[in-house]
């Protein structure tokens, strides 16, 4: 059997991922949330050593995360569907966004690093470690970069990107023009804000303009700015929300609060009213990941 998300065998054999977390530890299978993966064959032993009666075949799931956003690669939903019963924490705050002419967040790994075929990356350190853009074509797009900036593999061993660059503050950009994965439409949810830190976002913001046709939309009196292609929102900021700078969260535009507080209650979690006066409210992943959920986005 081929590996599957703690939760949607959990749902296939009528429990919680809470209790079959438990029942996996009992039985020393590694799964630290409710999105980590594991071979079903071994879920199912567990179970049915805990007498659980756990047949040796399980009903087939749909897959939890769908659709992704506008020129985004979709992490979407997978962070929402992950989460054992009462772990996503609002985390405060109100965010700010970013993403280019046609972007997209979620992979991570350095250029030129071998990844499976499959397109996972090496690099599996917790967190978002790289964003990438959609772009007309990749090679005029590169002919506007400076020579010295670090180039990877083209193509990327088996990721979707066709090119990955490192721009001027060593972050991890990938390129593509045909695409991540087929998943640019523009469905919501979907991703539709990236937040980056950086110590100069003035000069970050002329680099992403000049490379990537982005166009400013906002700024603050911190000096953060706020660049869109018209559908997401890259937040360039000095202020560091997280550990590691770089890109430090992104955000997920709903369609209706209503319907996403349900499908969070679906998985035991809470999605709580923004404050009064803010449009977003901000939560922490299983795995401690911080990311922000609007209805009304950040154009």
């Amino acid at each position: 059997m081929a590996k599957k998300r703690v939760h949607e065998i959990a749902k296939a054999q009528g429990l919680t991922s809470k209790e079959l977390l438990a029942k996996l530890k009992a039985a020393g299978v590694e799964a630290k949330a409710a999105q980590s993966s594991v071979e079903e064959s071994d879920a199912l032993a567990a179970l049915k050593g805990s007498g659980d009666g756990a047949s040796a075949t399980a009903t087939a799931t749909k897959p939890a995360a769908k659709q992704a956003s506008a020129k985004t690669a979709e992490p979407a939903k997978a962070k929402a569907e992950a989460a054992p019963k009462g772990e996503a924490k609002p985390a405060g705050g109100d965010g700010a966004a970013a993403p280019a002419k046609k972007a997209s967040p979620a992979k991570a790994a350095a250029p030129g690093e071998e990844g499976p075929a499959d397109g996972e990356e090496i690099d599996q350190r917790q967190g978002i470690n790289h964003y990438g853009f959609l772009v007309d074509n990749v090679e005029r797009t590169l002919s506007r970069l400076d020579s010295s900036l670090q180039r990877g593999d083209t193509p990327q061993n088996g990721r979707p990107a066709e090119m990955r660059i490192l721009d001027p503050w060593g972050n991890k950009v990938d390129l593509s023009a045909r695409g991540f994965l087929g998943r640019e439409e523009k469905k919501l949810p979907g991703v539709r804000y990236v937040v980056v830190q950086t110590a100069t976002p003035e000069r970050a913001a002329e680099f992403y303009k000049s490379v990537f046709e982005l166009r400013e939309i906002g700024n603050a009196s911190d000096g953060s700015l706020r660049l869109s292609d018209g559908d997401i929102t890259l937040e360039l900021t000095k202020k560091q929300s997280i550990e590691k700078p770089g890109i430090q969260y992104f955000g997920f535009q709903v369609k209706d609060w209503s319907q996403a507080k349900s499908r969070f209650k679906e998985i035991g979690l809470e999605l709580p009213e923004p404050k009064p006066g803010k449009t977003e409210v901000q939560l922490n992943d299983p795995e401690g990941n911080l990311f922000s959920v609007s209805e009304k986005g950040w154009q």
